[in-house]
């Protein structure tokens, strides 16, 4: 599968609105729901202080749809369907990734201290994690 395939196919990035102020103000970054990512937010979470080469994620979700915005430092971030894989940069450059359910994502802090806002479609279930890769093939075989 194409790079531009997968994309459209999972909604994979987006640009978020970015209003720069004026000097010394700062940079107001803005994310919609609906018009930005596609799904009601219900949870919001950061994982902060990550260290170079930690790796987070390795898991996929049954319902829940995410959005991943790293607010400070750099990470890699890898999504991987039945239909592909890609490998994704992102940086504190107003740029997102939205993750769609039945999708597996694992991400690596690529500098020391960074960190990664979450926006999530649904509050927090264990019960709708896939954290075995064998069960998560089986299950977007079925």
């Amino acid at each position: 599968m194409s790079e531009s395939q997968f994309r459209e196919s999972s909604r994979a990035t987006a640009s978020l609105r970015r209003v720069p102020g004026s000097t010394g103000e700062g940079v107001l970054t803005i994310v919609e729901a609906h018009s930005d990512i596609g799904f009601d937010i219900r949870r919001v979470f950061f994982v902060t202080g990550m260290a170079r080469g930690t790796r987070r994620g390795g898991h996929a979700h049954l319902a829940l749809e995410q959005f991943l915005v790293c607010v400070h430092g750099r990470m890699s971030v890898t999504l991987k369907t039945d239909a592909g894989e890609q490998n994704l940069e992102l940086a504190n450059d107003g740029s997102g990734i939205a993750v769609p359910r039945m999708t597996w994502v694992e991400y690596t802090a690529e500098e020391d201290d960074t960190t990664c806002l979450v926006l999530a479609s649904d509050v927090y279930d264990e019960a709708d994690y896939c954290r075995d890769w064998d069960e998560f093939v089986r299950l977007r075989g079925a």
